[in-house]
């Protein structure tokens, strides 16, 4: 019973080591929602879209996997708005699965510029 409970233990916390993104990454990327960008291109998504020149700010959501970017107008509330995906990575897009704030940039500099 003490083995198996000891070998629970080490596998909860070898699972939780391998993490995608960790905390202060996500916390990093919730402030680039404080600030409007620009388009650089127009992005459509399900029925929705953004136009290349559009002032918009962001929504970024985040999993165990991946990482989603959302766009909405910056002169509306982001309650009120509707969102249009913008950019999505899979933990397969990362070198060893891992999230990297680099290629998450550069790729996200590709779609929009801050003002």
């Amino acid at each position: 019973m003490r083995r198996a409970l000891i070998i629970t233990t080490a596998s909860l916390v070898a699972a939780s080591c391998n993490t995608f993104i960790m905390k202060n990454d996500i916390v990093q990327l919730k402030d680039l929602e404080k600030k409007p960008y620009v388009m650089l291109k127009d992005v459509s998504a399900n029925n929705n879209s953004v136009k290349k020149g559009s002032q918009v700010r962001l929504k970024i959501a985040t999993s165990k996997e991946w990482v989603k970017v959302y766009a909405y107008p910056a002169n509306v509330d982001e309650l009120k708005a509707e969102l249009t995906l913008i950019l999505y990575l899979f933990d397969d897009d990362f070198e060893g699965k891992k999230f990297s704030r680099d290629r998450f940039q550069e790729r996200l500099n590709a779609i929009v510029a801050g003002r």
